[in-house]
């Protein structure tokens, strides 16, 4: 219920409210990795980028969490950091890639 409220209030846009509902939701579930995202996402659209870094820092890394981490770097004019954790997440995906298998024909 608690990330169902937020994205209420973040769809209307009052980023404030949906701000305090994240933050009521954590206190009950302080664990809850759906909501910490929810939360870093309302600081990155109220331009807090300091205070959703920290936030995403306490979840574990997903290609989304990695994204949106080089999201507040590139605001923040941490384009460095923001470039070395891009290389690494596209390291980390070719390492993942499972290589196919070439379909020849022969003619």
């Amino acid at each position: 219920r608690d990330a169902a409220d937020y994205e209420l209030e973040q769809a209307r846009g009052a980023f404030a409210r949906a701000l305090e509902q994240a933050r009521a939701g954590l206190g009950r579930n302080p664990e809850n990795a759906l909501l910490k995202t929810c939360l870093a996402v309302n600081h990155m659209n109220m331009g807090d980028f300091d205070q959703a870094l920290a936030v995403l820092a306490q979840i574990e890394e997903t290609p989304d969490t990695i994204g949106m981490t080089i999201t507040c770097l590139e605001a923040l004019g941490r384009g460095p950091e923001a470039s070395e954790l891009r290389q690494r997440q596209q390291s980390a995906a070719a390492s993942r890639a499972i290589p196919r298998e070439r379909n020849e024909t022969p003619m």
